[in-house]
């Protein structure tokens, strides 16, 4: 007769920091490895530009109609409407 396999551990689906929790719940020893969710410099530095364009893209059309609103407002309080104005 064959021996039997060992059984494999079972990783939980519950990763925290990065680090794989198996089956027990304590962390594996695995600190030789880079973490699967770390970004290098370049990558953080594109990630970040399109969020900020994408950020851009949406709020600067709401920041003009503040603006606009603004200085409508600022305009109305300076108005006069008297015979001084004429002259």
């Amino acid at each position: 007769p064959e021996p039997e396999p060992e059984p494999v551990p079972k990783t939980a689906p519950v990763s925290s920091g990065g680090h794989h929790l198996p089956a027990s719940g304590a962390p594996e020893d695995d600190d030789n490895e880079p973490d699967a969710l770390s970004l290098s410099f370049p990558e953080r530095m594109a990630c970040g530009s399109v969020a900020r364009l994408c950020a851009q893209t949406v709020l600067h059309p709401f920041d003009t109609l503040r603006t606009r609103a603004q200085a409508r407002k600022r305009a109305a309080m300076h108005t006069r409407f008297g015979v001084a104005d004429v002259f």
